[in-house]
């Protein structure tokens, strides 16, 4: 039984492999750069991680000419409209690439949570006897903004250009989980009732920049959203 279970496990890798060969054809060097998600789906566009922004640019210039080339605000990204697993397969050559991911994936907020228990783990007992409340940091809410007239968070938001968007019950109950201070029922009290919140928009998905962070003196950032099961270790993971 063991012997045929493993015959089937060598048999669909080696079924994968075969697929993957198929259909990107570069050296297995190259191949690495390709992202999985690019197979068996139409490309309208991707995005590259590269190591040196000159040398790719100039590449491109002889390479891919009159091609349309956008960079991402951070970490070395550049989105390319390409249509064909040729032209990925080009781009995989080129000296300075370092990955080749799908295009921009939207975010979407999950659904809001009801009541949650702070009893499961200890939060309410280190909080009742060894004051632990959160006082001095800074967390991020990484999402659409929450409502700062929240009275579970009044005076105690740092204030961002992204609160200028509309407000969600989602990201309202993630900072409320987080920093409630319990002012409108027990239940609106959070794990650290003391700190600071604010905000940072999940529709840029890559990290925000340090200095950004550093400037709003942010302990810790906070996702709680989806972008559906990425099966690869892709730029937004590498960038992490």
């Amino acid at each position: 039984m063991i012997r045929d279970i493993s015959l089937i496990v060598v048999l669909i890798v080696g079924l994968q492999s075969f697929l993957f060969s198929q259909e990107l054809s570069p050296n297995s060097r190259e191949r690495s750069k390709i992202a999985s998600s690019l197979r068996n789906r139409k490309i309208e566009s991707v995005r590259v991680l590269v190591k040196d922004k000159s040398t790719f640019i100039q590449w491109m210039i002889i390479n891919f000419p009159g091609v349309e080339i956008a960079e991402e605000k951070l970490h070395h990204v550049y989105r390319i409209k390409i249509s064909s697993v040729s032209e990925v397969e080009k781009l995989a050559k080129a000296p300075s690439v370092e990955f080749i991911d799908r295009e921009n994936r939207m975010p979407t907020e999950e659904k809001a949570l009801g009541a949650f228990d702070l009893t499961l783990n200890k939060i309410y007992a280190a909080q009742r006897f060894y004051n632990t409340t959160g006082e001095g940091l800074v967390a991020s809410i990484k999402e659409k903004p929450f409502d700062v007239e929240d009275i579970d968070l009044k005076n105690r938001v740092v204030l961002t250009n992204q609160f200028d968007e509309p407000s969600t019950l989602h990201a309202t109950s993630m900072a409320t989980i987080i920093a409630g201070a319990g002012n409108s029922e027990p239940s609106g009290r959070g794990v650290a009732p003391g700190a600071e919140v604010t905000t940072s928009d999940f529709l840029q998905l890559l990290p925000d920049e340090g200095s950004v962070l550093t400037s709003l003196h942010v302990s810790l950032q906070n996702h709680s959203y989806g972008v559906g099961v990425e099966n690869y270790y892709g730029i937004e993971s590498s960038a992490y």
